[in-house]
């Protein structure tokens, strides 16, 4: 039984080292099949410090935070493999597969400002925040399933017609600025909401739960 016992506590000991090791083993290759888009590729490279073209686990811990701005085409496959990624900033640009921000792990803080989509869909479970702002094409948000957002802000997005909120059960605060088409926003589910600031026509239509805490 002893011999068991030690052989036992032995195995456990020689998978800890090897999952340590493992994950301080961790490397991002910045290539074109993890990540597509050559100007993504570009910006990643500002972290790689030893020129290697390769993401260590020491440089990946240092890529919080990403602003992704004023290029033609920024196709954002391979985001998901920066497994430290908490903040993302899309400014001025014309965007690919947007649906990748669904599968950052970590990703807490968003803004989309300026850019080409024309329908944004993301359901991420580590969501905190989400700023969208003055894209001339997007017609349709929705980010039902995001169970920790608790904030949205949408400012001149002349297209935006309807918004799906849908399941955000901890969403405290909603804004709405200057979209002009904005006519259905669905915010069932959404009980911890306490502050409304929206400039949707009284015509138009809110979708909400019964929420005691609504200011």
């Amino acid at each position: 039984m002893k011999t068991l016992k030690r052989l036992l506590l032995i195995m456990i000991a020689l998978f800890c080292i090897g999952n340590a090791f493992s994950i301080q083993a961790k490397t991002v290759s910045i290539s074109a099949r993890n990540f597509p888009s050559e100007e993504l590729r570009d910006e990643l490279g500002i972290y790689d410090k030893n020129d290697d073209e390769k993401l260590n686990n020491n440089e990946l811990k240092k890529l919080k935070s990403l602003t992704l701005y004023q290029q033609d085409t920024y196709d954002l496959r391979g985001l998901r493999k920066l497994p430290y990624l908490k903040d993302l900033c899309l400014w001025g640009t014309d965007i690919k597969h947007s649906n990748e921000l669904s599968h950052i792990k970590r990703l807490q803080n968003v803004e989309i400002d300026e850019t080409n989509i024309s329908s944004l869909r993301i359901k991420n479970s580590s969501l905190l925040s989400i700023e969208i702002s003055e894209n001339s094409c997007l017609s349709k948000v929705n980010l039902s399933g995001c169970i920790k957002l608790d904030s949205i802000k949408l400012k001149k997005n002349n297209k935006l017609k309807t918004v799906d909120l849908h399941g955000c059960k901890k969403l405290t605060i909603y804004k709405d600025k200057e979209n002009k088409n904005l006519c259905k926003v669905n915010m069932m589910g959404a009980v911890k909401l306490n502050s409304i600031h929206s400039e949707l026509p009284s015509n138009k239509k809110f979708q909400l739960s019964e929420m005691k805490s609504l200011k």
